[in-house]
């Protein structure tokens, strides 16, 4: 179900942050209070939450979520990950078909 709350500690927090703030539901927008209440769904992700702005989520009922503190991301470099190279390969086609040539390009790709 779709909810939409007030939560004061969020002010000033960027939309990004929101998205992991709540564990137990889903934010997907804001009701802006500066726009005259006007619902905004999927901001951006630098959007700044401001005094009055309320937070619409999914969530299974309005008393099973709050928000988190913001989980701590470590830095870290990803392992270098190396494709195996590609082998040709055979395959056999069985009859005929007038869009064979397009089946080939597809394959091909």
């Amino acid at each position: 179900e779709f909810y939409i709350k007030r939560w004061p500690q969020l002010d000033g927090m960027r939309f990004v942050d929101v998205l992991i703030s709540f564990p137990e539901a889903i934010p997907c927008g804001l009701k802006v209070a500066a726009q005259g209440g006007k619902i905004v769904l999927n901001p951006a992700d630098d959007c700044i939450l401001c005094e009055g702005d309320e937070i619409l989520v999914i969530a299974e009922d309005d008393d099973t979520y709050t928000p988190a503190p913001v989980p701590k991301v470590r830095r870290a470099s990803l392992p270098k990950v190396v494709s195996p190279p590609k082998l040709p390969e055979k395959i056999l086609f069985c009859g005929w078909r007038r869009d064979i040539d397009d089946m080939i390009q597809v394959l091909e790709a």
